[in-house]
Parts: structure tokens; sequence; C-alpha cells
């Protein structure tokens, strides 16, 4: 663990931070950024993305501001670098975040799986209903809904005509309205 005295330059800007000084801010964020943006990258963005690496990274940034700066106003600069303090403060702070995006995805499982198994049931009663469909008029109903060609389309595709095509629907529809019956 990095201790010591901070590096004069250090504590003036840490000192300028604490008194407002917005310049002073940028220039801490500047310099610590970088190092933050690694462990963001490394606990949170391999997994979860660069957009969830941003936000954490940006999060603790916002957490040094809270409560008037009271997380720098804690600094102790005779026990380790400012550089290794907010490091603790980001680790600690992804850690967290990384709890949350766990819970949340691990919440949405049942959703997902039941509507899964929505989905494969559907598909299996569209398919026994597209079973009573002969020939063309499945193709038809096919290319019409499933891949969602326009009769024009479907009537040039199949070398038909567009009335040919119209008709087969209409009598693939009456069908269909009677299998769900």
């Amino acid at each position: 663990m990095p201790g010591g005295a901070p590096l004069p330059e250090e504590e003036k800007l840490l000192q300028a931070c604490l008194g407002g000084d917005e310049q002073a801010w940028n220039r801490l964020v500047e310099r610590l950024a970088p190092v933050v943006w690694r462990l963001a990258w490394r606990l949170v963005g391999q997994t979860y993305g660069r957009a969830e690496a941003e936000d954490a990274l940006q999060d603790v940034f916002v957490k040094l501001l809270k409560d008037d700066c009271r997380l720098l106003r804690e600094y102790k600069p005779e026990l380790s670098s400012l550089e290794y303090y907010i490091t603790v403060i980001a680790r600690s702070a992804f850690l967290s975040r990384l709890r949350g995006l766990k819970a949340k995805a691990f919440s949405r499982l049942p959703e997902e799986i039941e509507d899964r198994e929505s989905r494969i049931e559907s598909n299996l009663v569209l398919d026994a209903a597209l079973g009573i469909l002969v020939g063309r008029e499945r193709e038809i109903i096919e290319l019409l809904f499933g891949q969602g060609l326009s009769p024009r389309e479907v009537a040039e595709k199949l070398v038909i005509t567009e009335a040919t095509v119209r008709s087969a629907k209409r009598n693939a529809l009456e069908k269909l309205r009677e299998f769900f019956k």
C-alpha cells in the first residue's frame, strides 16, 4: 500500500478542490481518471461492456463530490497516497455496482424463462395450425406473414398473379379461423 506524505502538488490540488476550485477539480479528475478507468474496465467493463464501465467511472467521481466532498475531506495523507485512496473508494463502488447488476440479471431470469416457454408453446400451436394448410396456401401465408412480403412481392416470387395470392390468403385465413375456434 503506497503511503507517506502526498506530493506537494497533489496536496495543493486537493485543497483547491475542497475550496471549490472547479479548475482544480478538473485537473484532479484528469489525473485520476485513467487509474480509475483501468479498474472500472477490469471489474465492470469486461463483463458488462464499455457503457456500464463509463457509468461506473462517472459514479465514482460523483460520489467524491457528494456531501460537500466528504470522502475527499476524510482523506488522510499520512496513511496513503491520494491515488491509492481514490482507488480503494472506486473498487468498493464498482463491487457494489456489480452486486446490483448481478441481482438485476437474476431477477429477470424467471421472466425470460417464462417468455421463452410461452414463445415455444406459441410456435408449437402455430406449427400445428399451419399444418392444416397445404402446398401453395402455406407457402403464401409464410411469405406474407413470416417474411412480411406484400401480395405483389409474393406473386412475383412465386410467378403467379396477385389475385391468386389474395385468394389463397383468404382461403388459408378461413381455415386458420376454423382451426382456432
